[in-house]
C-alpha cells in the first residue's frame, strides 16, 4: 500500500514538473532530499505532504 501511494504522488509530481523547474536551484535540492528521507524512512503520505507544504513556503 505505501508503495502504491509513493507512486501516485511520484505520478502527480510527474504531470507537475512544470512547477518544480521553476523553483530555485536550492529549493530543488532541499525537495529532492526530502523525497529521498520520505521513501527511505516510509514516512506517510499526510506527513509527506506538510513536510512538502513548510519547505515550499519557507523556500
Amino acid at each position: 500500500m505505501m508503495r502504491q501511494n509513493w507512486q501516485t504522488l511520484l505520478t502527480r509530481a510527474h504531470a507537475n514538473a512544470f512547477r518544480v523547474a521553476a523553483l530555485s536551484p536550492q529549493v530543488t535540492e532541499r525537495f529532492r532530499c526530502l523525497v529521498s528521507l520520505a521513501i527511505t524512512e516510509g514516512v506517510a503520505s499526510e506527513k509527506f505532504r506538510y513536510l512538502a507544504e513548510k519547505e515550499m513556503k519557507n523556500g
